[in-house]
């Protein structure tokens, strides 16, 4: 985010800035360069990832070199993506994972009471052993557009810097995991091999950057691994049969262990594959039961107290529509699935050899496969919306209709960016929770420090003792002229528009915030805040529209006289 800012937010600076990383980026991808002039930007900050057991050491780059990285893959992005195509999926390609799973499931499924068996394999730190030199000279025939800028970055060996100590290890082989451009580079290097392997069409592989497996008889994936085997060092590819899983059916379980006994691979009748899962029917569902921890376990901890089944149905809601926008995967699979398997029938089809891939037709089927999904959710999240509203009190129902009417939701999407001040504690989060669903809030004090009262959420709102309100109001006309003071330069607190007249017992008026060019040039706008709680006892026969109107023709009927001989603007807040 801070470079972000750098390249966007400073004008005719930001503008030199990204023009400055525009000539670096056409320097590396057009012409050869100096090791020596980029060695420092080829740095890595180097951290260790805990295997369980083992480690994996994993370079972070530089922001800079992570800015021109995405800059390459957003232009020729699109040539891996062409060469590739279902051969090799980390390239980009938009749902091929989804497109993956359905297609190896469904040989599976089909033939699995045939002797299939759909093999998964690990590989030994992949990204960190592929042979650097046979992954430029692909990279120089299979994606030539990126293929110098490749060649700069990779030429010499990084240093992989170690915190609060002067050694460093340089990175000598393999891609470097804080490139930005890793993935695709590791992509066309394993080209080659992957199609070396699929010169037999009894079987069906598939991969997704280090991660490969292939369906078919056992004899046939045994007869796979085997070539793997052979031709994968070549590539600094190098299979790990001890941490690969074989998947059967279970009456198979003994014939597919006899068969690959000698490599050490585990046989089961079930596995994660992509994030989904393939095997029986019972491992599935077992796989599935994890899933109830968002609503049995998340929501409780995220709202720090007890859950009703009603307000767990309505936090599975977007937050337009008052709810939290955190989906349970056991009630948006049905349809999810639908929409998956229409957007990427391209992709599935292709993988499993019955047609061609296109790939504009898979965007196309995709694109509309989408926006199906989207009116259809839509509709289905409006139906639902209404179906739960009737089951909480008079209270809550307005609360939560007063948050999809008054469009009161954004504070839930927006980044939690320290510099706007839009990183909440998580006693703050869960205080706004409760004040949006009207639920107490957790570790309230037992009474008012301001008038000694038993303190409940409605006492806070409306206390006027204990200086919350004031503080509330405070914070928001603060918030206003902080924001106001980026744009504009004439930005004052507490403006006086009348002078106080003791003679006349006249005390004078003063507004909130006084900003000049809000609505006409030089011309001073007056602001003044009023906070409002809509839900007090007092207003309950109202609709918080009406209650808020009515404040502002309150506010109105105080100042705009005084603000207008001052020949201002008045706006009520």
């Amino acid at each position: 985010m801070q470079w972000q800012s750098f390249l966007l937010r400073y004008g005719s600076y930001s503008g030199e800035l990204r023009e400055a990383m525009a000539v670096l980026t056409r320097r590396l991808a057009n012409s050869v360069v100096d090791w020596g002039d980029i060695k420092a930007l080829m740095a890595n900050r180097l951290i260790a990832l805990d295997k369980s057991p083992g480690v994996r050491p994993i370079g972070i780059g530089e922001c800079i070199r992570r800015v021109i990285g995405k800059t390459m893959a957003l232009v020729t992005g699109r040539d891996v993506q062409d060469v590739c195509g279902v051969e090799q999926l980390a390239t980009g390609l938009k749902a091929s994972i989804e497109g993956a799973i359905h297609a190896m499931t469904d040989l599976y499924n089909e033939f699995a009471s045939d002797s299939w068996g759909f093999l998964l394999i690990d590989a030994v730190n992949a990204f960190n052993m592929i042979n650097r030199t046979t992954a430029l000279w692909n990279a120089r025939v299979l994606w030539p557009r990126c293929s110098r800028f490749l060649f700069n970055t990779y030429r010499g060996y990084s240093m992989l810097i170690l915190k609060d100590t002067k050694e460093c290890i340089y990175s000598k082989e393999g891609v470097t995991q804080g490139d930005l451009l890793s993935m695709f580079f590791y992509a066309v290097a394993v080209l080659p091999l992957i199609r070396s392997l699929a010169s037999n069409s009894n079987f069906v592989q598939c991969w997704y950057a280090d991660d490969s497996a292939c369906v078919g008889k056992l004899s046939q994936i045994r007869l796979w691994l085997e070539k793997l085997i052979q031709l994968g060092p070549a590539y600094g590819y190098f299979a790990e049969p001890t941490k690969s899983v074989l998947v059967v059916a279970p009456q198979f379980e003994d014939v597919a262990k006899n068969c690959f006994k000698d490599l050490g691979i585990t046989v089961s009748s079930g596995h994660r594959f992509l994030g989904g899962v393939i095997g029986t029917r019972e491992y599935c569902r077992n796989f599935m039961k994890q899933k109830h921890a968002i609503s049995d376990q998340f929501f409780p901890s995220l709202l720090g107290g007890v859950v009703t089944v009603e307000e767990k149905r309505l936090f599975q809601l977007p937050t337009y529509l008052a709810g939290l926008g955190i989906y349970d995967p056991t009630e948006t699979a049905v349809h999810a699935y639908k929409t998956s398997r229409q957007g990427t029938a391209t992709v599935s089809e292709a993988i499993k050899g019955v047609t061609a891939f296109q790939h504009e037709q898979h965007l196309e089927s995709l694109t509309t496969a989408r926006k199906m999904s989207t009116k259809a959710k839509e509709d289905d999240f409006i139906l639902k919306f209404e179906s739960i509203i009737p089951s909480f009190s008079p209270d809550r129902q307005r609360a939560l209709r007063r948050s999809l009417n008054g469009k009161t939701s954004t504070w839930l999407n927006v980044l939690p960016l320290q510099n706007y001040h839009f990183d909440l504690s998580p006693l703050q989060f869960r205080d706004g929770l409760a004040i949006r669903y009207l639920r107490d809030p957790p570790c309230l004090p037992p009474k008012c420090d301001g008038c000694g009262t038993a303190l409940t959420l409605q006492h806070a709102l409306d206390c006027k003792k204990g200086g919350l309100v004031i503080q509330r109001h405070n914070e928001i006309r603060d918030c206003i002229g902080d924001i106001a003071s980026q744009v504009w330069t004439h930005v004052i607190k507490e403006p006086v528009v009348r002078e106080a007249d003791v003679k006349n017992a006249d005390g004078g008026l003063r507004l909130d915030l006084g900003i000049r060019g809000v609505w006409q040039p030089q011309v001073e706008a007056l602001f003044d805040v009023k906070v409002v709680d809509t839900d007090a006892p007092s207003h309950r026969t109202r609709s918080p529209e009406a209650i808020l109107e009515s404040g502002a023709k309150e506010k109105k009927m105080v100042y705009e006289q005084a603000v207008v001989e001052r020949r201002g603007n008045f706006t009520p807040i």
